[in-house]
Order: C-alpha cells, then structure tokens, then sequence
C-alpha cells in the first residue's frame, strides 16, 4: 500500500483475516500499521469498510472507535459450526463494520416491500390504536380490507440487519465448498451491494487482502475503479481467471 498516493482512494473494502482458523494466512494484520495506511490513502469522505466476525469484530471496533460509525449484520444462508452444534447455536451472522472521518457518499439500496393484510377493517373507519385506516391499506375492488391481500408499497430504506436475496440483503453463500477459489470468499453480490452504497461511477476502491479478487470483480460490474492487493499467487492467478469468465 505504500506505494498508493495520499488521498487518492474512495472507498476501502477488504475482508481482512480474523484470526479464527489454522491456515498460515489467517493472522490478524498489525492495527497500528494498517490505520497508518488506511487513513493516508483514504480521502476524507471516504468510507472504510470491514468484514468481521466475533471476537474480530470487538478487535476491530477497538483498534479505531474514533471513526468507528455503525456495524451492519450479514445474515448468511449457510450456517457455520456444524461440529459444535451440540454445544453452542450455530453461526448464521457475519459483521460489516463501517468506519469514516466524514460523511461519505451514501446510496442507500432500498429493499422492495410488500404490506400483507392480516385482518379486516372497513375503509376509512378509525381502530381503537392507530385512528383512521391508511388508503393504501384498502383492496381497491372493496370497502374492506381482506386478510392475505399483499399491497405494494414503495421502496424501504435498508436497516442494519441485511437480509440481501435480490434486493434483500440476504445474500446468499455458495452451497458447497467446492464452488469456492478461496476459504473465505464472500459473494460477489455482497460486495456489489457495498460498492454501490459507498461510492458513485468512476471511484476507487481498494482491497488490500483481495483474495480472489471478489472486490475488483464487483467494482469492475458497477464501473469504479479499483485495486486489489494479494500476497498468495494462486489465489491471484484464481482470481484473474474471474475477469476472463464475466
């Protein structure tokens, strides 16, 4: 990283190693060496943001609460921890931990919503907890609200806990390991749905423990720029071969 320019990069997004398993390259990086760099290169606006799972996640927050901001949670379909299952609930969540000096650029990806009756109520009458009954709220063929009818209703803001399955943030894992290049791969939807978030066309983004390059796949999809840093050859020799598929 020393060689990228001081406030030259819009956004950082890295999967960074959490400590949690035995592979060699699974050690957490040094904190103090890596806000040195995070904070040169990153422009003042920009937003720095991290995978992470427990007791990672506590670390992290901890390495830089000055700029610590806010955690968003991944609901994954697979679970992990199978083996201990008997002993402690299995894993279902990882952390996406948001750090930023200043405000950043913020799309917000609204989540597609429907209303789904449950019960009746006559059009424009009053409920003893809410008042009178909302327009959209009403079966347009009837006066009366019919249990079961699903009403659209415009686009919602996305929460903290992201259940991303198309536009839900559910997204979800491969079903099976051997469809992944790298142990940790996260789904190239997931990243899309960060980038789009935090930067605008024709950004920076920077993964500095890329992987299989998952983050330049995304960023490549959504044109911003981007750069991928990896020390393991077979994993950027898998990860080129992603660019020669899309």
């Amino acid at each position: 990283m020393g060689k990228i320019p001081d406030k030259s990069v819009n956004m950082i997004l890295a999967d960074l190693p959490y400590g949690t398993t035995q592979n060699k390259w699974d050690e957490v990086l040094p904190f103090n060496k890596l806000w040195s760099e995070y904070e040169r290169i990153i422009i003042d606006n920009g937003a720095i943001v991290l995978t992470g799972k427990q007791p990672f996640t506590s670390m992290l927050v901890m390495s830089n609460p000055k700029i610590h901001k806010y955690n968003i949670v991944w609901r994954k379909n697979l679970k992990t921890g199978n083996l201990n299952a008997r002993k402690m609930p299995m894993g279902a969540y990882e952390d996406i931990v948001i750090f930023y000096k200043y405000p950043p650029t913020y799309n917000p990806q609204k989540i597609p919503r429907t209303f789904q009756v449950k019960s009746g109520n006559k059009k424009n009458s009053k409920t003893e907890n809410y008042g009178k009954q909302r327009e959209e709220y009403i079966d347009r063929q009837s006066d009366w609200l019919m249990p079961d009818d699903v009403i659209d209703y415009e686009d919602a803001y996305p929460l903290d806990a992201l259940e991303l399955e198309n536009e839900m943030l559910y997204i979800k894992c491969l079903h099976n390991s051997s469809g992944k290049l790298h142990p940790t791969q996260k789904p190239v939807e997931l990243f899309e749905w960060l980038i789009k978030t935090y930067t605008n066309e024709g950004d920076i983004v920077l993964d500095n423990t890329a992987g299989v390059l998952t983050t330049g796949v995304a960023a490549e999809i959504n044109n911003r720029k981007w750069i991928c840093i990896e020390k393991e050859e077979k994993y950027c020799v898998a990860g080129m071969t992603r660019f020669e598929n899309m």
